[in-house]
Parts: structure tokens; sequence; C-alpha cells
């Protein structure tokens, strides 16, 4: 019921001191003004410490001999040039919560005209897509934006029309045999643009690039890549090569199975997979910035590779790297680059989804949970995001599962758990068949797709991690905090 939602929050403004988050330092403030000063700039955003070694270390991306470096968040931003171009070099980290934060506070800061974004990745079609290869994406989709059904089927208000994960199709030998996991439904993102009205997304599940970017990476395709480590008898099976393709996918786990990666292929046409591409291209398209990428392909996400590719890679990626970037900087129409493509839409119902539970003999419909912390519960191998805070080093990051709610606040949740929660609608007999409550919780649990299956809440969330609460925004929101503290 609203009346819930409205009375909680309103105690809460009254009831909760506030909290003095981090703000931009004077100091800070005037370096962004001076370099704004200087003119517009390119945006080069990598994935990860490795790349931004192989930026750093190869001497290509001279640093500003006046303002270098600027820290904003426990993001670094370093100022410089790549072939005489203004460029501003970020490193994101992994996953698409740091390449979305990292990006905003790019494109909110500085006079940035377009962003180009490197990284390593897999490919979906071993058969086009090599080890070696470099993958230049048309366009990007974040394919962890799920609807999970429950056990039967479901009549939920979610879109079936991208495509769908039917977990029986998979099992081993017979294939007609029910699973619990049932079925997931790709569902599309809500953008919300500069050009739009605040508040109003648009449902959208591909993100282009920048039209003339990609126009201009044709012209880099037949850079020569390294084959062979130096001089020596290691190499790849295949001359490694640039090739722009039709579709790339983001999401926030590492996929390293061929029966998922061929899904996607078969599916959606997927050609490369990666971990923060589409975080980035819905950051750009938000902001109506040009945008552009590149992946390194380092392995074949679950299938076998040829010969000694999967090992022969590790030592050439940053060569092809650099190769591809410089490449890429040459061009003329990459200093005049600008967003002219506006994507393709897919219609949908508004996918604006409330809390679940994962615990109902503890939490009922109807009860205000308020966990003591939360886990981002996306992020697959089953990994720990990677978190950067302002009283860290700058690109240095900390692994972290639990996000853990301020002391103060949590214990101050208590002295409210005694509201009085409507039961019943109005004066009438439509009522929930307990009383609600607010109450406090150890865990709560947040990821990209909506959860309505029993199977996954019970014999996975509730019984690995002892999740209470289940929802898509809140570990997000506690893991920008974070980094703000």
């Amino acid at each position: 019921m609203a009346f819930h939602s409205s009375a909680f929050f309103l105690f809460l403004l009254i009831a909760f001191p506030l909290l003095s988050h981090a703000e931009i330092s004077e100091e800070v403030a005037q370096k962004i003004k001076r370099i704004n000063a200087k003119g517009e700039y390119h945006g080069l955003v990598v994935s990860g410490e490795a790349e931004l070694k192989v930026v750093l270390a190869q001497g290509w991306f001279r640093p500003d001999q006046d303002l270098p470096t600027v820290d904003i968040s426990a993001r670094r931003f370093r100022v410089g040039d790549v072939q005489g171009c203004r460029t501003i070099l970020a490193m994101t980290g992994s996953g698409s919560i740091n390449a979305a934060q990292t990006t905003q506070l790019l494109l909110t800061h500085f006079r940035v005209k377009g962003v180009i974004h490197y990284g390593r990745g897999a490919t979906a079609k071993p058969n086009d897509l090599s080890i070696g290869d470099i993958a230049i994406p048309r366009q990007f989709a974040h394919t962890g934006v799920w609807y999970w059904e429950k056990f039967g089927g479901d009549e939920g208000s979610f879109t079936r029309e991208i495509a769908n994960l039917t977990f029986s199709k998979y099992n081993v030998g017979e294939k007609r045999v029910n699973n619990k996991l049932q079925s997931v439904y790709f569902q599309p993102e809500t953008l919300y643009s500069v050009k739009g009205t605040p508040e109003v997304g648009t449902a959208k599940f591909w993100f282009r690039v920048d039209d003339k970017l990609f126009a201009t990476a044709q012209e880099i395709e037949d850079t020569l890549l390294d084959r062979c480590v130096g001089k020596s008898l290691i190499c790849l099976e295949q001359q490694p090569k640039i090739q722009r393709v039709e579709k790339g996918s983001s999401a926030n786990f590492y996929v390293n199975n061929e029966a998922y990666r061929d899904f996607l292929k078969t599916q959606l046409n997927i050609a490369s997979l990666d971990t923060e591409s589409a975080a980035i291209a819905m950051v750009c398209e938000g902001e109506r910035k040009a945008f552009l990428a590149m992946r390194s392909i380092t392995n074949y996400a679950g299938g076998s590779s040829e010969g000694n590719d999967a090992s022969v890679i590790q030592q050439l990626w940053y060569f092809h790297a650099r190769a591809a970037i410089v490449a890429l900087f040459k061009k003329p129409a990459v200093g005049d680059s600008y967003v002219e493509s506006v994507g393709v839409q897919i219609a949908a119902d508004s996918l604006s989804y409330e809390g679940s539970n994962s615990r109902p003999n503890d939490l009922s419909i109807g009860d205000i949970a308020i966990p003591r912390q939360f886990a981002h519960t996306a992020v697959w191998y089953w990994e720990p995001e990677t978190a950067y805070s302002v009283k860290g080093k700058p690109e240095v990051g900390n692994a972290k599962l639990w996000f853990r709610v301020d002391d103060k606040l949590f214990a101050t949740a208590q002295e409210i758990e005694d509201t009085n929660l409507d039961k019943c609608l109005g004066k009438s007999l439509i009522c929930f068949e307990e009383q609600p409550k607010i109450k406090r919780v150890e865990k709560g649990g947040s990821a990209d797709f909506y959860v309505n299956n029993e199977a996954y809440r019970d014999s996975f969330l509730h019984d690995n991690l002892n999740i209470a609460s289940l929802d898509t925004e809140s570990a997000a929101i506690k893991y920008y905090n974070n980094t703000n503290y």
C-alpha cells in the first residue's frame, strides 16, 4: 500500500539526522574549471588496472604538464593527449556499476565530446571472431536484466518479446523433465535522457554506438596486429584483426559456459561478451555523447580454443590495444564526432518493481524490511564487487560482497518498528492476512533481474546467503554511497 511508504519515509526525514556526503573541494573545483577552460576532450575509458597500465606504460598517452590528474569520488581522471587530441583517461574497474559511475562522473564534470572505451572480452561467434581479434560492435545490450518467472509460469507484467532462457531445455539427458528454475525473460533498461523530461524514461534494449565513429572504425580494420610474440614461434593460430561486428552484450557475470554463450548468439545474434560496455553506452546515450567500444577477444566464453591461443593472447593483447587505440585517435573524424543516432527502441510496459521477500516465514507481504547489509547478487562467478572509496587510494579497489548500512541509522530504525501500518484498504474488508510491520533484517539482495521464482529464492538465495529481502536497486545505491563516506 502507498500509505506505508509515504508514512515511513516521512518518518525517516524527521527522525534521521542528515549525513555528511563527500563534496568536491574548492581546490578540486578550481582544477576542473582550469581543465575545462582548455577546450573539449575525448574520454578514453579503460576497464581495469591491466588496461590502464598498458596505456600509461606505452608512452603514447602524454600527461598534461600543468594539471596531469584530478581525483573525484575515489576516481582518478588523468589529463593529457593521445596523438595530439586532448584526452581524459579514466579506469572504471570491473562491472556495470563501476563503469556507469565512472562514466557519469567523467561526463558530468568535464567537457567531453565523446567516449572511447577499451577492454577485454569473449567471443560468442568463434567461427567469425577469434582469440586475438578486436571486436567493435555497432550496438550493445545489457543482457543481465531479467524477469525470472515462477515455476509453472506466471502472468507477470513484463515483456516476453526479446529473448527467454528456459532452463529445462538445457537439462542433460531428458529435456522434457521440468526444471524448478523455469525461465528468465530478458528485459529492456529504462533510459533517462538529458533531451527528455526528468523522471520520464524510455524502455530500451539496444544501445547504438555513434554512427560516425563506427564508420571511422572501418578505416582501422586493416591495422596490422601482432600474431607472434616478438620474433619467436609463439603465435596465434590465425592472423588477428580489428573487426566491426553487429552486436555485443554486457552483464555483471563472467560467462564461461558454452551453452549460454550459444544461447546469446542464437537468440540475439551476439558476437562479443563483456561486463562494462553496455553500461558505458547507456550513460553516454543518456547524456547524448558519442561512444565507441573496442574489445580484445581473449577467450571463447567456455568453448575450447585452437592450439595455445588462450595463453598466447595474454602476451599480445596489450600490443594490440596500443595499435588499435592509436590508429583510431589518428583519424580526424574522432575529433569531430557527435551523437547522431538514436538507436533501436523496444516498447514495453512499465517495469517499476517494488521489493520481494525471500523469507516468507519471517517477512510477509505488507511488511517493510530494513536490511542491515546488502549484496549485489548478480555478480557471477559469485564474485564480490570491487569498491573504490574516497578514503582510499584512487584506482585501488577492495573486493566487497556485503555493503552495510549506517550503524546509527540502523539502530534508529529500531525505534520505528512499532509504527502502525494499515492492514486494510480504508474501511473496507480488503485486507492483508497478517498485520504488516516494519522489521529490521540482517541481509538483503539486489540484482538487475526481478525474481519471481521460488526455487531461486529459497534453495539458493535464502539457504546459501541468508537473504531476507530482494529488490533491484538498493545494493547499487549503497555501493555508491560507500565510495563517498
